[in-house]
């Protein structure tokens, strides 16, 4: 009887070591996926003759649709097996990018973009609690090497995209791309281990309760500007706004190579510390460095990237881990669903409006503004307290 429950705990925690391998190479396949249209945009931009302001309302179309699906996704994902939804999304983004090869104009391009956000959607609300729920003692760790998986995504992404993009063209390069999912899709269904449907007691939600989650979503809403306005326009900054060519790709890698590292380790520190008192550094340090991209240039500039990404990414983890803290267990995926929506909506809003402050006010005076948003935050992450049992 001992060894066999030995063997079933073996058993368990090798599949939760899979499953969390598994769920961290489709979350890096989901932030190479996101870095493609925005990587790209200047490729569709010169074939469609497109102003800024036209090129931000193409990608707020394929951002709105990750946004706005991914709360009906996180609803379900407490009651519907996760893994199935996985793939059929990661199908569907990728079918989508396959056929953006086709597209004739700005209008066909838009909506076939939009459809590759509604697969796309899929990922953030399922693969988030699906590893939360896998690992309760150690969430903030586990959720560190989940983040590791998107990084080394945005690490890679953009060297892969700008690699294809020069001897291949944008169209080449959106189909050469769709095989990534396609390829995961059946992994995803045949081999992930799905997390156990919830069959708790209907929950009666009270304001209180979700008053600080809902608080911790808007300042991870506000914090999340900075980053999301270098992921839309940096590479147009690192090119025409500092003239470094080509060097514009590898800036943008370098902002996400250290979210390779930093995922586990502010993660693990979270676990050990207080996690608000990680988070609000980390902010600091994330308001302290998009200054640092303004003001340097030459090494100190790669440097400071590099910074930027440690605190962006440490960010993202621990404050997935501090939301899994202080929610209801049945609520979470609906609040991890509601944190990705905004984190996606402001990706929506942000090009268009960057965009036209490019036009009228330059690079530098538009990231510096993006700069300010960071510290905005923190006078909500402070408010917040975490539930004495959840603690």
């Amino acid at each position: 009887m001992e060894a066999g429950s030995i063997k079933k705990t073996v058993e368990a925690s090798s599949g939760r070591l899979s499953s969390l391998i598994l769920v961290s190479t489709a979350h890096a396949v989901t932030h190479i996926y996101q870095w493609a249209p925005p990587l790209l945009a200047k490729k569709f931009q010169s074939e469609y003759g497109l102003s800024l302001v036209e090129v931000g309302l193409i990608l707020v179309v394929f951002n709105l649709s990750y946004a706005i699906f991914q709360v009906p996704f996180g609803a379900l994902s407490g009651r519907l097996g996760r893994k199935r939804l996985l793939a059929v999304g990661f199908l569907v983004n990728a079918a989508a990018f396959a056929v953006v090869a086709a597209s004739e104009g700005a209008v066909s391009l838009g909506a076939i973009l939009f459809i590759a956000g509604i697969g796309g959607s899929t990922y953030h609300p399922l693969g988030i609690p699906l590893i939360s729920d896998s690992f309760p003692a150690k969430r903030g760790e586990a959720l560190g090497y989940h983040q590791t998986g998107g990084s080394i995504g945005s690490f890679v992404g953009p060297l892969l995209i700008g690699a294809l993009a020069e001897p291949l063209g944008w169209r080449s390069t959106f189909l050469t791309l769709s095989a990534l999912g396609i390829v995961l899709a059946p992994l995803l269904w045949y081999r992930l281990r799905d997390s156990p449907v919830k069959t708790v007691e209907s929950h009666k939600t009270s304001l209180r309760e979700v008053r600080g989650p809902l608080l911790l979503v808007l300042a991870a809403a506000i914090y999340i500007v900075a980053f999301r306005g270098l992921q839309s326009f940096g590479a147009y900054y690192f090119d025409d706004g500092k003239g470094l060519g080509a060097q514009a790709y590898l800036l943008i890698s370098f902002s996400q190579v250290a979210g390779i590292f930093s995922g586990p380790v502010c993660g693990r520190l979270s676990d050990i510390m207080d996690r608000k008192k990680v988070i609000v550094s980390l902010v600091l340090l994330e308001g302290v460095s998009a200054f640092g991209l303004v003001l340097l240039t030459g090494i100190p500039l790669y440097l400071i990237v590099v910074v930027f990404g440690f605190a962006v990414f440490g960010l993202l983890a621990t404050m997935d881990a501090l939301i899994a803290d202080i929610t209801h267990p049945q609520l979470f995926g609906t609040i991890i669903g509601i944190n990705m929506a905004s984190s996606f909506i402001v990706l929506s809003v942000l090009p268009p409006l960057l965009g036209a402050s490019i036009s009228a006010s330059g690079y530098d005076l538009s990231f510096a503004l993006l700069a300010v948003f960071p510290f905005l935050s923190i006078p909500l992450i402070l408010y917040v307290r975490r539930p004495r049992e959840r603690l």
